[in-house]
């Protein structure tokens, strides 16, 4: 039996817990901040991908093109400089400069935008073309790759008008495809790419892709119970570190905040409050970034424990633990499913797909920290040289 066949029979018997108006709760559709939400029509066979651990497929917006010269400079990237051809949305292929350049003046026309990248002087430049890449994983061969993403682009943008360019990149790891896309469609709307807007699109390219038979998921972090990658870095005094943030910036933040303590420490000494100026100068001291492995050694040192738990963290392991239970649920759902068929075909299918969905709610574990695995790692030196002294 192959994950294709569990999928193929149980596509369309969505098993589990249902809420408010019969719409099925479970993993699918676990917040980000550990609330647990509708699955919407996800079914179990979205469940088995995420337990199959399958790999994830890619859509991700890399840039915005504003003036017409950004956009060709893209271009002529995308196209190794003339080496590689572009296709379009009716399956032509375009190799001269000078159509690129009309098509790209076109473009930015309709946008209203010029092929020169606005100024300063405007203050929300006009977004003509969104460039984003497709990647199906590596098991995905490259002539079946361009025909998934010439399927995907003509469902999702081609019949509404959208005019895109593509080309697939064969000189890497693993190939992948570069798409320019038109934000204006037939009518004169555009398209509007939140992120809410480009994980549907991620799903419709993985729905895509299946039909082809590449079998790649389309999940969040966060429903597989993990956390997102952008959240796994530095904290800065108590909060976490948003994604724009760099160590750089979070020093010189902390570096003006310390200023500004010292700065009010000199003004309550110069008024003779020796006490408030004293307690500003020891919060002064006291600020700095807590995964530095400074810090982290005293706090193993002090507490003797692991880094105490931040509310982020606490909402993390909240939101691991209700992922978990939510694919326990669906296997007992599924187990009771199975004993009641009497099919004895769909009965061992159905107790197989219990079993990996109860095997994988058991692997589910929070992403821990930098500072966390610091911590790890320090206690752990400390009880390999603990035991070294003991043996000497």
């Amino acid at each position: 039996m192959t994950d294709q066949r569990d999928d193929e029979l149980l596509r369309d018997q969505p098993h589990g817990r249902r809420g408010r108006g019969g719409r099925l709760i479970g993993a699918g559709r676990t917040g980000k901040y550990g609330k647990t939400g509708p699955a919407g029509n996800a079914g179990l066979a979205r469940q088995l991908r995420i337990a199959q651990r399958r790999p994830q497929a890619i859509l991700k917006i890399t840039r915005y093109g504003h003036g017409g010269n950004k956009i060709l400079g893209h271009i002529h990237y995308v196209r190794r400089h003339g080496r590689l051809a572009l296709e379009n949305e009716v399956g032509e292929k375009i190799h001269d400069v000078r159509e690129l350049r009309e098509l790209v003046r076109h473009w930015t026309q309709q946008a209203g935008a010029g092929m020169d990248e606005p100024g300063a002087e405007v203050k929300r430049k006009r977004r003509v073309t969104a460039h984003f890449i497709l990647d199906a994983g590596a098991e995905a061969k490259p002539e079946v790759l361009t025909a998934v993403v010439r399927q995907f682009l003509a469902e999702r943008f081609g019949e509404k008008g959208h005019e895109y360019l593509f080309v697939r990149h064969d000189d890497t790891k693993q190939p992948h495809v570069h798409v320019v896309l038109n934000l204006m469609d037939g009518q004169g709307r555009r398209l509007h790419t939140s992120v809410q807007e480009v994980q549907r699109l991620r799903e419709q390219f993985a729905e895509t892709a299946r039909k082809h038979g590449i079998e790649v998921d389309a999940s969040r972090a966060w429903e597989r119970g993990k956390s997102p990658a952008r959240s796994r870095g530095l904290m800065r005094h108590g909060a976490p570190k948003p994604a724009r943030w760099t160590r750089e910036q979070v020093r010189r933040g902390l570096a003006a905040r310390k200023q500004r303590l010292l700065s009010d420490a000199a003004l309550a000494a110069a008024r003779g409050d020796r006490t408030r100026a004293e307690s500003l100068r020891t919060k002064a001291a006291a600020l700095r970034m807590r995964t530095d492995d400074e810090s982290v050694r005293r706090v193993v040192a002090e507490k003797r424990s692991p880094a105490p738990s931040k509310p982020w963290e606490v909402a993390r392991a909240r939101n691991t633990d209700r992922v978990a239970t939510a694919f326990r649920r669906h296997a007992a759902d599924v187990e009771l499913a199975a004993k009641v068929t009497t099919d004895d075909a769909r009965k061992i299918l159905l107790q197989r797909a219990a079993d990996r969905l109860r095997a994988f709610a058991g692997k589910v574990r929070p992403t821990p920290t930098r500072a966390q695995a610091t911590v790890v790692e320090l206690q752990g030196q400390r009880e390999q040289d603990a035991g070294v002294e003991r043996d000497q």
